[in-house]
């Protein structure tokens, strides 16, 4: 089915105003994905789809299956392999199968890299208990990855600078239209946590840079995250 005709199957018996919706966009197969705030408005449109025959002869409608957490072992040398990883990872957590290596980051040092793996929830649960791992005789900080984009150019989350729409920068300090680096502020003023609280009626503390790890926009985003996740 086109695309169009979805929409227009949708807009036939299903009013946007019963649900609250947070995003559409177009996926594979000609179909579309629907987010919503809450789970029970999700529950709602399934429900409505199954119930309704004029829908449910012609859509097939899901939930997304729930994905695995993936971890990050910091400051690899570049000439570690994936097997000394591996051997390190299963003397370490008692782990029996190797995990799958997603990507890697540049790390803070030259010749180092951090790398990010996909783990099922029995290696994760394991892997999750030690906060270092031993590798060739050197320790390596281990935390849980989170797949989260945040614009570096306007500070917010949900897209990368490539698909940014400003054209002028936000301050990840201050909040001001200056690039971050520039800051000479001594006042931090978190422009993500303060567009919450004028959007939406938050009551978010803003005294932090967006970088900070107890910003309540972070720790947002982290949560519908983890909502995505097999743990």
């Amino acid at each position: 089915m086109e695309k169009k005709g979805l929409e227009h199957l949708l807009r036939e018996e299903l009013s946007c105003n019963e649900v609250n919706l947070s995003n559409i966009k177009p996926v594979r197969n000609n179909g579309i994905a629907i987010t919503c705030k809450k789970e029970g408005d999700a529950q709602a449109i399934l429900d409505k789809i199954a119930n309704t025959e004029s829908l449910n002869k012609l859509i097939t409608a899901r939930k997304p299956k729930k994905r695995h957490p993936s971890i990050i072992i910091y400051g690899i040398p570049d000439q570690t392999t994936n097997e000394q990883i591996q051997d390190a990872l299963r003397h370490r957590t008692g782990i029996e199968n190797d995990i799958k290596l997603r990507f890697k980051l540049r790390g803070r040092t030259e010749g180092t890299s951090h790398w990010v793996f996909e783990t099922p929830s029995d290696e994760f649960q394991k892997i999750s208990m030690i906060k270092k791992l031993p590798i060739n005789w050197s320790m390596h900080n281990v935390r849980e990855f989170f797949h989260i984009k945040k614009c570096q150019r306007c500070q917010a989350y949900g897209h990368l600078v490539n698909n940014c729409k400003n054209i002028k920068p936000f301050c990840g300090f201050c909040g001001n239209r200056h690039q971050t680096s520039q800051c000479r502020a001594t006042v931090a003023c978190c422009i993500n946590c303060n567009d919450e609280n004028r959007r939406k009626g938050s009551k978010f503390r803003t005294d932090h840079p967006t970088s900070s790890h107890f910003c309540s926009t972070y720790l947002k985003n982290i949560k519908t995250y983890r909502e995505t996740r097999d743990y």
